[in-house]
């Protein structure tokens, strides 16, 4: 007998349609709510198959009963969604009081979107995920960590900018001589992760203010013959965390004044960064988890589904290698595809926030610091990421899924 359990269809028509049209000849179907609208017209269409449908908590206006009880192939079957029972914060435990009561040996529950089976106390508890799933969830939790990844680099290139951007100023003593001033600037220019020295001479700075107050010039050529400006060394850091331990080095340099660095800030762009990376590494560790759960769940009941086929080739002696391929190939193929979507997503979302960053007039750079990494600079990382990482989570979730529920 076979039986055709759905859930979560959430407006996903075609994908219902698909299910009815590959297994015409099926004895019942059993909805597990939240997708009303759908069921009931292909209820309409396929009538030669029994239906036995309960409401979810987003089949509003639905007269579908909340839970039923089904008896097929010898079998009582208790149905319900799930949100009832709490099924997403307490699992199954309320359940399995439930069918205890009913006295039913088989329980299927949806809500969840996340496709499991177990077997407990003489009665299997089956949530066949949305019919969305998986590949749109693991689309999304990939599409996601893309996103955690561009926010990261984004943050990276602010931060390296606006440090660019605040260079160490190191004054010389108005005492000292030309080779004093030049041995400075070769002793800055030799220390480790110092990557640009300018030398701006008293004229130089004069000449600037000069120009910046052209209202008082005959001030400034008072200061022609008494110049209180000092000479100075613009350096650049490529390390911003280490500016004020360098600070520090430039200060005990012979022929130095003083030194100039915007510690502070410096110090709250490289906390801004460091938070950033956590904060995103730590999103994509937690969804590629969650996105090997989603394969291993589908992987799981295709498994569940096949296990007498799986048996039947164990005792003509096939090996383990050519029990599991196929569903090695499933997982990398799921994977592969939700990477093609999620390239395709991540792009289309970037290029529209960086053409969104463009329209506003330069008000981003102005609060930023610089515009977005423009999309020629990712996506040639976007898009093997997308199709390799699909491929690893894939491959990851069926191979995990098949060494429990196989034993090989």
């Amino acid at each position: 007998m076979k039986v055709i359990i759905c859930s979560d269809s959430h407006g996903a028509f075609a994908a219902a349609e698909q299910v009815l049209e590959q297994q015409p000849e099926a004895a019942a179907v059993l909805f597990l709510g939240d997708g009303a609208e759908e069921w009931d017209d292909l209820h309409e269409i396929y009538p030669q198959i029994p239906f036995y449908p309960v409401r979810g908590n987003c089949d509003w206006g639905c007269d579908w009963p909340a839970e039923r009880i089904v008896e097929l192939g010898g079998h009582r079957i208790f149905c319900t969604h799930g949100h009832l029972y709490g099924v997403k914060t307490a699992g199954t435990a309320l359940l399995e009081k439930k069918a205890a009561a009913e006295n039913c040996d088989i329980v299927l529950y949806g809500h969840t979107h996340l496709a499991k089976i177990e077997y407990r106390e003489d009665r299997y508890f089956l949530n066949p995920g949305s019919l969305r799933q998986p590949m749109l969830s693991l689309s999304v939790c990939m599409t996601l960590n893309t996103f955690a990844s561009l926010a990261e680099v984004n943050v990276d290139s602010m931060v390296n900018y606006l440090g660019s951007q605040n260079e160490t100023v190191v004054y010389l003593d108005p005492e000292c001589d030309d080779a004093t001033a030049q041995a400075v600037g070769e002793k800055l220019a030799a220390m480790p992760g110092v990557t640009n020295v300018q030398f701006v001479s008293k004229q130089d700075v004069l000449n600037t203010y000069r120009n910046y107050m052209e209202d008082y010039s005959s001030l400034w050529d008072e200061f022609e013959n008494d110049n209180p400006f000092k000479a100075n060394y613009r350096v650049s850091i490529a390390d911003l965390s280490q500016m004020e331990s360098m600070s520090k080095q430039m200060q005990a340099i012979q022929g130095v004044y003083s030194v100039t660095a915007p510690v502070e800030m410096t110090n709250v762009f490289v906390q801004v960064q460091r938070s950033v990376t956590k904060v995103g590494r730590g999103i994509v560790l937690v969804l590629m988890v969650v996105s090997i759960i989603t394969v291993g769940s589908t992987i799981r009941l295709s498994v569940f589904a096949r296990r007498r086929e799986i048996e039947i080739m164990k005792y003509v002696g096939a090996t383990n290698g050519l029990v599991t391929l196929p569903f090695v190939v499933e997982g990398l193929a799921m994977g592969l595809i939700s990477g093609v979507l999620t390239a395709a997503i991540s792009l289309g979302g970037y290029s529209y926030m960086v053409q969104a960053s463009d329209g506003l007039g330069g008000v981003w750079e102005m609060i930023m610091g610089q515009a977005l990494v423009p999309v020629s600079a990712v996506w040639s990382t976007i898009i093997p990421y997308s199709l390799i990482g699909g491929a690893v989570v894939g491959g990851l979730g069926s191979m995990f899924s098949i060494r429990k529920h196989l034993n090989v």
